[in-house]
C-alpha cells in the first residue's frame, strides 16, 4: 500500500500519572506510516474532548474507501450508572475514555464514530490501549517492581452522569459496534490496563513507559512475530503480555481471519495455544475441553532464534482449562514462540463411533479418512453411533443421530462434518470437571418471548419451539462476587456457535442479571432459531449450553464453525482459538437446555 492510501487517527491522552502515551503514539505512527498510512497525531492539549471530535470529523473526510485506523492510548474509566436499577437493560456502568480536559467520551459515542467510519470504508480498525474499568484500581499491583501505572482513572461521578444524560438518545441504538470492523482491546471491561517501563523492548531502550498492547503491536508490525491474521496476533499477544502482568488480557473481535489492517481473510490451522509458566510448557486447554493425560500434539514454525523449530508435545498433567506438556526434543521448549498453535496428533479420549454403509467410491474414500481421524472411528453397529453415512441419489446422506436430522452433503464436506459432530457430541456431554463445581449462587432460566415480554420459564428439557419463534435466556448472579458467562448453541450437523460476544465469557457483576434477547435499547426482541434448507425432516433436537464461571475461561474452543453469532440483536464474529483461559483453577457450572425445534413456523395467534 502506498503512503496516503490508508488513514490513521492516533490519539494520546497523557493524563497523570501516565507518562508514556506520547511515546506510544510515536511508536504507532512509525509502524503504521511504514505500512502506507497517513497519520493524524493528536496529543497534548489537542487531545481534549473537542479535539477528539474534530479529529474524527477529519478522519471521516479523509477516509474514502481506503483502510482506516482509530488508535487511542490513555486512561479509561467506569462510573456506576444510577439509572441501571430502574432500567436494568441500561449498562451497569458508564464506560468512557478520558481526554486531557477531563470531559469524557462515552462508549456510545465510540460506536457512533465506528458506524460513521464504516460508511466510508470497509476496512476499519479500532485500537484501544486503555482500560474501561475502575473497579480493580484499589487492588494490589502484582508486579510493583515494574513501575506500573494503572491506565484507569475516575472522574467525578456526578460530572460523568450529568454529561452522559446530556447525550440524550445519541448512540442508544448503536451501543453494539458494527460487526465487520476489527476492535483491539488492551483489557476486558472489568480489568485495569497497565503502563510500564519497557527496558528490554526495542524502541523503548531508554526505559520509556508504554502500554503493553502498543508494545505488542509494535513487535508484530515490525515483523518480530509472524501473525497470519488478527486471531494469530491475539493468541501470541496474550501470552507475551503475561510475561509482564496477569492483571489484564488483550482481546480482538470482528472479522478475526483478516490479515492485519487488511480485508483479505487468511486461514490458519486451528490449535491449542502453547505457553510457558515458570519455564514449564503448557497448552491452553484442559479437562473442560476434553484433554487427557497422554494426548499428543505437534508444533512447527519459526523459532525465537530465527530457525525452524519442530517439536512433539505430550500431556502429562491436566487442569480445568490448561494442561502441562513435555516437549521432545527438550531443547525446543525455550525456542517455541508463545501462542504457537499445537495441533492434535492423538487423543486419549474415546473416538466417537460412526456407521459407513456401502462400498461405493465416495464411501471408501471417506472410510480411509475416518481410519486416520483422531476424533471418529468406524463402527458396524448403530448403538452409540453419533452419525451414519450412505450414498443416496449420487450424494452422501449424513444422519445426525444426536439431533435426529439428516442432510445430503457433497463428498468433500463429509469428513469435516463428522469431525464437527464429534466435537458437538463432546459439548453435549459437557459438565463441570471433578472438584471444579461453582459454589457461588446463580440462576439460569429460559422461555418464549410473548408480547414483547418474558413468557413463563420453560423446563430445561422437553420443551418445543417453532423455527422463527422468539426466545429469551436469563442469567442471574445471586452471589456477592463477579461471575462470567457464555452461551453455546448446538444446532444440526455439529454446528456449535458462541452466542455471547467475548471468547473468555461476559462479565456479570455481583447481584446483577442479564437477559439474552434484549437489544441495546432494553427492548426484549428475543433470539430466533432457523431451519436450514439442506436439512431434511420436520423436527430436530437443538441445545443451548450455558456456562457460568468464577473467572474467564476460553469458551470458543468448543465452536465448530466460525459463523456469526447473535448478541443484542446484532451479529458478531467468533474467535475460535484456545488462548484465553486463566492459569489458576476455574470453578464453573454447566446448564443444558435441550428442546425440540419444529421446522414449521408457529401458527399466528
Amino acid at each position: 500500500m502506498k503512503v496516503g492510501e490508508g488513514h490513521a487517527l492516533l490519539i494520546g491522552s497523557q493524563v497523570p500519572p501516565l507518562t508514556g502515551t506520547d511515546h506510544d503514539v510515536q511508536v504507532m505512527e512509525r509502524v503504521l506510516h511504514a505500512r502506507g498510512f497517513a497519520c493524524d497525531v493528536v496529543i497534548g492539549s489537542r487531545a481534549s474532548r473537542d479535539g477528539m471530535v474534530a479529529a474524527i470529523a477529519r478522519l471521516q473526510n479523509a477516509a474514502r474507501g481506503g483502510p482506516v485506523v482509530f488508535y487511542y492510548t490513555g486512561h479509561g474509566g467506569q462510573t456506576p450508572n444510577p439509572d441501571h436499577g430502574a432500567h436494568p437493560a441500561q449498562p451497569h456502568t458508564l464506560q468512557y475514555l478520558v481526554p486531557v480536559d477531563g470531559r469524557p467520551v462515552f462508549s456510545e459515542e465510540l460506536s457512533t464514530w465506528a458506524r460513521a467510519l464504516r460508511t466510508c470504508s470497509d476496512n476499519v480498525t479500532f485500537i484501544l490501549d486503555c482500560c474501561f474499568s475502575g473497579q480493580l484500581v484499589k487492588g494490589p499491583r502484582p508486579f510493583p517492581e515494574l513501575d506500573a501505572r494503572i491506565k484507569v482513572t475516575h472522574l467525578r461521578d456526578d460530572v460523568v452522569i450529568a454529561l452522559h444524560r446530556d447525550l440524550g438518545d445519541i448512540g442508544r441504538d448503536l451501543a453494539v459496534h458494527p460487526p465487520d470492523i476489527v476492535r483491539v482491546f488492551a483489557a476486558a471491561e472489568n480489568e485495569p490496563a497497565l503502563e510500564i517501563r519497557l527496558w528490554k523492548e526495542p524502541g523503548y531502550d531508554d526505559g520509556a513507559a508504554g502500554g503493553l498492547l502498543t508494545a505488542a503491536l509494535r513487535r508484530a508490525l515490525d515483523g518480530e512475530t509472524i501473525p497470519v491474521n488478527w486471531r494469530a496476533f491475539i493468541r501470541w499477544a496474550r501470552e507475551w503480555m503475561k510475561g509482564y502482568t496477569r492483571t489484564h488480557r488483550p482481546d480482538v473481535d470482528g472479522p478475526l481471519r483478516r490479515a492485519l489492517f487488511g480485508t483479505t481473510e487468511v486461514e490458519e490451522p486451528p490449535g491449542l495455544a502453547f505457553f510457558r509458566q515458570d519455564r514449564i510448557p503448557h497448552v491452553r486447554a484442559g479437562s473442560l475441553h476434553g484433554v487427557q493425560v497422554g494426548d499428543e500434539y505437534t508444533v512447527s514454525g519459526l523459532g525465537l532464534d530465527g530457525r525452524i523449530v519442530s517439536a512433539a508435545l505430550r500431556v502429562t498433567e491436566v487442569f480445568t482449562d490448561h494442561a502441562r506438556v513435555e516437549v521432545s526434543p527438550l531443547e525446543a521448549t525455550a525456542r517455541i514462540p508463545l501462542g504457537t498453535p499445537a495441533h492434535t496428533v492423538r487423543c486419549s479420549a474415546a473416538r466417537r463411533s460412526v456407521v459407513l454403509r456401502g462400498n461405493e467410491g465416495a464411501i471408501e474414500n471417506l472410510r480411509r479418512q475416518v481410519a486416520e481421524s483422531p476424533y471418529v472411528i468406524e463402527s458396524n453397529s448403530d448403538d452409540g453411533a453419533i452419525a451414519a453415512v450412505q450414498l443416496r441419489d449420487g450424494a452422501l446422506l449424513i444422519t445426525d443421530r444426536l439431533a435426529a436430522v439428516e442432510a445430503h452433503l457433497p463428498g468433500e464436506d463429509a469428513m469435516a462434518t463428522l469431525g464437527y459432530l464429534a466435537r458437538a457430541a463432546a459439548v453435549r456431554a459437557l459438565g463441570a470437571p471433578p472438584g471444579a463445581a461453582l459454589a457461588a449462587p446463580h440462576r439460569v432460566l429460559w422461555g418464549r418471548v410473548i408480547g414483547g415480554r418474558q413468557g413463563p420459564a420453560l423446563p430445561h428439557h422437553g420443551a418445543t419451539i417453532h423455527a422463527g419463534e422468539r426466545y429469551w435466556i436469563e442469567i442471574a448472579n445471586l452471589s456477592k462476587v463477579a461471575l462470567y458467562y457464555a452461551v453455546l448453541d448446538i444446532g444440526f450437523l455439529g454446528e456449535v456457535s458462541l452466542m455471547t460476544v467475548a471468547t473468555g465469557g461476559l462479565y456479570l457483576p455481583a447481584g446483577d442479571r442479564v437477559v439474552i434477547g434484549q437489544d441495546s435499547r432494553g427492548t426484549l426482541v428475543g433470539g430466533t432459531l432457523s431451519w436450514a434448507d439442506e436439512i431434511d425432516g420436520s423436527c430436530g433436537l437443538e441445545r443451548f449450553v450455558v456456562i457460568v464461571a468464577d473467572r474467564q475461561v476460553d469458551f470458543s474452543g468448543f465452536v465448530t464453525r466460525s459463523t456469526a453469532s447473535w448478541s443484542d440483536g446484532v451479529p458478531v464474529y467468533v474467535d475460535d482459538d484456545m488462548a484465553k483461559a486463566a492459569v489458576d483453577q476455574v470453578c464453573l457450572a454447566v446448564y443444558h437446555i435441550e428442546l425440540s425445534l419444529l421446522r414449521s413456523p408457529c401458527a399466528a395467534g
